[in-house]
């Protein structure tokens, strides 16, 4: 039961390689070139064994192979077991003092927990702290005045009104987020010198779990405890619930409604949840300078599109009164050249083509002010061309 190898970059020994930029970003091995110290990743990439290394993920969590003794509570990868190859992890919860290099670990493994190692195989893992980085990154500050600045959305423009409406389950969200950040703030436990944040799941083997709910027995309401073992509703009915590290013993399960899982605040970065409404916030400004931006080109269009029929209305009526002054019976070559007539009738034709185009075009993207500017446009030169051809028939 192998899985996939998985490695993460932890640097660049050339500055130019292509994962120079994606330190600490992790990548399945889809083969490995000894010969060549590297491995292949990610569609024919190769990265350097030195540039990399080994990662295990398990529970959401990263962890590296060490090079050691195995500790009483330390984390385990056991490959071989009982003559078969596996892939399993165990958190050790005895050292076997008359066999050194044997242990006991929870939870049990085809109703086995006895490591033999001079039959069986193993690595010793410990968990990778990733810095938080992007808006996670934020400070405490930052992430307050970002939030602060969500909070007016009531007096921003009618153009941000479309973002609004767009993305109003967020801006909810944002609008009632102080209310969060307490209560989660409230909800942080201290664990020697660490912040941990209680939720509501079930626990796995590892996890940090604090009593909630517990009744009598060993036993205290708000008294930490690491799980050893878990045990589901699926896998027996008979004890739905985890064994802890200081009350190993069968009649001390706690049941799940006993007990809220921790979770670890990472010392880098802020709680996720403020974490993740920043990223909000930013994601809503990006929204509003495009929207807003595409208004005012928009807007300039117009007002553009306006200059625009202004200065035609006024060579068509200049043109009209110049026709008008040939009523006199004085002869049109005479004053206006048929040739030239015929240039701004097709000047004329043109631009009234492009001006339904145009208004076909801004009537399919929603822009209703500016589609009816270029028909006006249309008909306006129409107009100046069916006026131009009865002037040149009346000769």
């Amino acid at each position: 039961m192998s899985k996939a190898m998985k490695i993460r970059i932890t640097g660049a020994s050339v500055k130019t390689y292509w994962y120079a930029d994606a330190i600490g970003k992790v990548y399945t091995v889809e083969k490995t070139v000894e010969s060549e110290r590297k491995y292949q990743v990610d569609g024919g990439w190769y990265v350097n064994f030195e540039d990399c290394e080994e990662v295990i993920e398990h529970n959401s969590q990263l962890y590296r192979k060490v090079d050691r003794p195995v500790r009483e509570g330390d984390t385990v990868l056991i490959t071989k077991f009982e003559g078969a190859d596996v892939n399993i992890i165990r958190t050790v919860t005895k050292l076997i003092e008359e066999f050194p290099g044997d242990f006991r670990f929870m939870p049990y493994y085809n109703f086995e927990n006895y490591f033999d190692n001079v039959k069986e195989e193993y690595s010793v893992i410990e968990p990778i702290q990733q810095l938080v980085t992007g808006p996670s990154a934020l400070s405490y500050a930052e992430v307050s005045e970002l939030l602060h600045e969500a909070s007016r959305q009531t007096r921003i423009d009618n153009a941000f009104e479309k973002v609004v409406a767009r993305n109003g389950a967020a801006l909810k969200r944002l609008a009632d987020s102080d209310d969060i950040v307490e209560h989660s703030q409230n909800e942080l436990v201290e664990v020697n010198g660490k912040q941990y944040r209680k939720v509501k799941r079930k626990s796995a083997v590892g996890d940090l779990v604090v009593v909630t709910n517990k009744r009598g027995g060993e036993y205290r309401e708000g008294e930490v405890l690491t799980v050893i073992e878990a045990l589901y509703e699926h896998v027996s009915d008979a004890f739905p619930g985890v064994l802890s590290k200081e009350y190993p013993e069968y009649d001390s399960w706690l049941y799940h409604n006993e007990y809220e899982t921790l979770e670890l605040v990472e010392q880098y970065g802020q709680l996720d949840l403020i974490a993740n409404l920043a990223q909000e916030v930013a994601s809503l400004k990006k929204d509003l300078h495009r929207i807003t931006g595409a208004v005012i080109d928009a807007q300039s269009d117009i007002v553009d599109l306006e200059d625009r029929v202004d200065e035609n209305e006024k060579d068509v009526e200049e043109v009209i009164g110049r026709m008008n002054d040939l009523g006199d019976g004085a002869e049109a070559e005479a004053v206006v050249p048929v040739a030239v007539i015929e240039k701004v009738i097709a000047e004329l034709e043109e631009a009234k083509s492009k001006a339904v185009k145009d208004a076909i075009f801004y009537g399919d993207e929603n822009m209703p002010r500016t589609a009816a500017v270029n028909r006006g446009f249309g008909y306006a030169s129409e107009f100046a061309i069916d006026t131009l051809k009865e002037a040149l028939r009346n000769g």
